[in-house]
């Protein structure tokens, strides 16, 4: 299945970025995965010529073709920070080790995909050994619009894949969101990464928080 590169208008039907499932006209998820699919109007909303995301006070401003580490102690930080960027009319999705009732309990009332980290069967997970579907689904997200993504559990990945594979990734998701105009947000905890690897990551990195 080809899936578009292009930004959707109105008028043309659209790929789900996770399962690749056909989503009709005017459907706001994928009926398959559950997965929300933004809609033409959100899909052409220009980002902010301004390159700075200005959430509210208590947070970091970030800016479009960045890339943070997020190693404060708040679990709520890098979930408020996709929250805020939503309302300013950016486009965000969730790649979190929590389960995805939990943090749409916490979104509340919004349309921010969450996929799942887990080997669990479902239609809304990718497996944490799925490095390369986990890229493309990312890859596939940010090339419709400018997009904040959150990549929440980088140190399970590392468990199940080894440093040097994370690593990669972390690589090439720079690149992406330098070339598509968009953030990536990674949280990392400290404590559990050996400190060589963790300069390694860090210098992948444009800012820390």
């Amino acid at each position: 299945m080809t899936i578009p590169r292009e930004p959707v208008f109105e008028g043309e039907n659209r790929f789900c970025p996770l399962c690749e499932c056909l989503v009709p006209v005017g459907a706001h998820e994928c009926g398959r995965c559950g997965m929300s699919i933004p809609s033409a109007k959100k899909v052409m909303k220009e980002a902010p010529m301004s390159g700075k995301i200005n959430t509210r006070e208590g947070l970091p401003t970030i800016r479009f073709t960045y890339t943070y580490m997020i190693k404060s102690d708040t679990k709520d930080m890098p979930f408020d920070l996709v929250q805020d960027s939503v309302r300013e009319g950016v486009r965000g999705i969730c790649i979190t080790r929590v389960f995805p009732d939990i943090v749409r309990r916490r979104f509340g009332d919004t349309d921010i995909p969450v996929v799942w980290l887990s080997s669990t069967a479902k239609e809304e997970c990718i497996r944490p050994r799925d490095l390369e579907k986990l890229s493309l689904v990312i890859e596939k997200f940010i090339l419709i619009a400018p997009s904040v993504v959150l990549l929440d559990g980088v140190d399970y990945l590392i468990t199940n894949n080894g440093f040097k594979s994370v690593l990669r990734l972390v690589q090439i998701l720079r690149d992406y969101v330098s070339v598509h105009y968009s953030v990536l947000l990674i949280t990392v905890p400290p404590a559990v990464i050996d400190e060589h690897d963790m300069v390694l990551l860090e210098k992948e990195m444009d800012e820390i928080i």
